[in-house]
């Protein structure tokens, strides 16, 4: 079984709110050409496309609450909460891919690994570039002993993030596992010099912790 690191489950606080900052990009994407194109329709439809307009834009308004409400629960802890809150955004919006991801979230620090993965594929599904998600499944397979599933969902994380820190460390993590050290020792490394960068100091002494192991 692998053992647990601090960087493994990585800043929890900062990860929801990346979570809130990916929820913010998709509205402002695609929120104000959904509410543009439904004044339009109803200039056309009349009356009675006005209010299932106004029905639809309720509706959102309610899984926006819950969606707040998931991000609460799981600042406090309260796992069983958050799930019952993202669950209840799914079933009003079955396409929020945060929704998911949030979910996800809930039942990865359940240790329920496996719910976490199916709902990291519905995230990746409706939004496949996120690199968060990717990292988030890496760890639940790790977890679940597949290592080399897991490299590659590291792997995919970079390949949308770059100078994503927490993929190099835990693809490190991984390829410990494996009895690959060299390709450990070059991830913690990266990993290190991009903490240092981003001023993640405790992250970035646990990495320098990781090379001294291997070159000791």
């Amino acid at each position: 079984m692998p053992r647990p690191f601090r960087s493994d489950c990585y800043r929890k606080y900062a990860y929801f709110y990346e979570v809130m900052r990916s929820r913010n990009q998709f509205i402002n994407l695609f929120g104000i050409a959904a509410i543009l194109g439904g004044i339009f329709v109803a200039a056309d439809a009349g009356a009675s496309t006005r209010s299932s307009t106004e029905v639809n834009l309720v509706a959102q308004k309610t899984a926006d609450d819950f969606f707040n409400d998931g991000l609460a629960k799981l600042q406090q802890q309260n796992y069983v909460g958050a799930i019952d809150s993202f669950s209840e955004v799914i079933n009003l919006n079955p396409n929020d891919a945060m929704a998911y991801l949030g979910r996800a979230i809930a039942y990865r620090y359940q240790e329920d690994y496996r719910n976490a993965i199916s709902d990291y594929d519905q995230s990746l599904r409706l939004q496949p570039e996120n690199a968060d998600a990717y990292l988030g499944r890496g760890i639940c397979k790790r977890r679940l002993n597949d290592n080399q599933g897991a490299i590659s969902d590291y792997t995919e994380a970079l390949r949308f993030n770059a100078d994503y820190g927490q993929a190099y460390y835990n693809r490190g993590l991984s390829r410990m596992d494996l009895g690959q050290p060299q390709e450990a020792l070059a991830d913690f490394r990266k990993a290190a010099e991009l903490y240092q960068q981003q001023d993640l100091t405790d992250y970035y002494q646990d990495a320098l912790s990781r090379i001294a192991e291997i070159e000791s």
